[in-house]
């Protein structure tokens, strides 16, 4: 299991948030413009998804950590 690959589990949309919220260092306000969402929908579909990375990655015996 690596990153990309955990990232490829999750729904696009999700993952498209999580890429360009962390990847691409986007903030919230320009990745809820970009998706056409409410900056709250980032900000919880974020969380969501690391949380769900974080336990996937866990169970491969790897770890993720937010800066």
């Amino acid at each position: 299991m690596t990153l990309l690959g955990a990232l490829a589990e999750l729904p696009p949309r999700a993952r498209a948030m999580v890429v360009l919220r962390y990847w691409e260092d986007q903030s919230v306000a320009s990745v809820a413009a970009l998706l056409r969402c409410s900056e709250a929908t980032v900000k919880s579909q974020c969380s969501r998804s690391l949380a769900r990375l974080r336990v996937r990655l866990a169970d491969a015996g790897l770890s993720i950590t937010e800066s």
